[in-house]
Parts: structure tokens; sequence; C-alpha cells
């Protein structure tokens, strides 16, 4: 009877540790699922974080970018006001040049002397323009011509030179080279 009541308390225990391996087994594959489910949020966080950052720094690069180009357009700004105010003063100078001339041209009228110069001259005041007509020879019938010449500049490859072309004398009063090279160059033009 006492091997009989081992046997049952045995078969007891092993049923009982039976029924704690099914419930560990499950509690593990119930442990193996949240720790699978809590690496997939953790990635999720890891690429969220990754592209968070990624924002962040195109935000603050085209930042960087918005400021840098609100800097060239306040200095640009500041620029053409500048040049605007430099401008006006020589509209200023202009028009006191006009003046004079108006009273010049006065003065000439009143003395009804007019010289070869001032005939070729008059029509400009009339028609208010000085322009240069590169490439012809003469002026059109409502122009005067006051002088002739040939188109110049600097060459396309140097620099510092100036932007306009210039109107050079077929027969130029050179001044004699006094040891500086610093100046610019002069080249004709041909087109």
């Amino acid at each position: 009877s006492r091997l009989s009541s081992l046997e049952n308390l045995a078969v007891m225990v092993n049923n009982s540790l039976q029924q704690t391996n099914s419930k560990l087994s499950s509690v593990n594959i119930s442990l193996v699922k949240a720790n699978s489910s809590l690496q997939t949020r953790v990635l999720s966080l890891v690429q969220a974080n990754s592209t968070l950052h990624s924002s962040v720094s195109l935000a603050a690069s085209s930042l960087l970018e918005a400021n840098s180009r609100v800097q060239a357009l306040e200095d640009n700004a500041s620029f053409v006001t500048q040049a605007l105010s430099k401008t006006n003063n020589k509209v200023d100078i202009i028009s006191i040049a006009v003046t004079d001339l108006n009273l010049s041209f006065s003065m000439l009228e009143s003395n009804n002397t007019e010289s070869d110069a001032w005939s070729r001259l008059r029509p400009l005041f009339n028609a208010g323009l000085t322009y240069a007509r590169w490439g012809h020879n003469g002026c059109p019938s409502t122009a005067a011509l006051l002088y002739t010449g040939f188109m110049g500049g600097s060459l396309y490859s140097d620099i510092g030179n100036g932007a306009n072309q210039l109107c050079l004398p077929f027969n130029p009063q050179y001044t004699p080279n006094v040891g500086k090279s610093d100046g610019a160059w002069i080249h004709g033009s041909e087109y």
C-alpha cells in the first residue's frame, strides 16, 4: 500500500510537471511573440528617429539656404539703393550741365554768331539725344554727325576692363610710356 501510494504520488507529480511544462511552453511562446513585437516596435522607433533626423537636417539645410538667399537679396537691395543714389547724383549734375548749355545757347543766339561746331551741335539740342551708331559711316537725315572713328574695347578674355565699347579716333594721339604697366588694353572690334 505504501508503494501504491508512492506510485500515485509519482503519477500526480508527473501530471503536475507536464501541466507546468505545458504552461511554461505557452508562457515561452507568449514571451517570444512579445519579444518579436517589441523588436518590431523598436525597429519602427529607430526608423522614425532616422526619418525625423533626416527631416530636421533637411529643414536646417533649407533654412540656411533661405537665410543665404535673404542675405543676397538684402545685399542686392543695398547695391541697387547705392547705385540709384549715384544715378540721382549724376542726373543732378547733368541737369546743371544742361542748364549751363541752354544758357550758353541763349547767349550765342543773342550774339547772333554761330561757329561751325555750334551749327553741328544745334540739331542735338532739338533732338535731345546723343548716341553711337556702330557699323555706319553716316547719320540718318534726322541726326547730325559729331565725330567718326572705329569701335574698340576690352578683349573678351581680359578681366578688369570696361564693359562699354569706345569710339576710337582714326588718328590717335599717343602719350609717352611712363613705365607703368597697370593699364587696361584696348582692342579694335570686329563684327
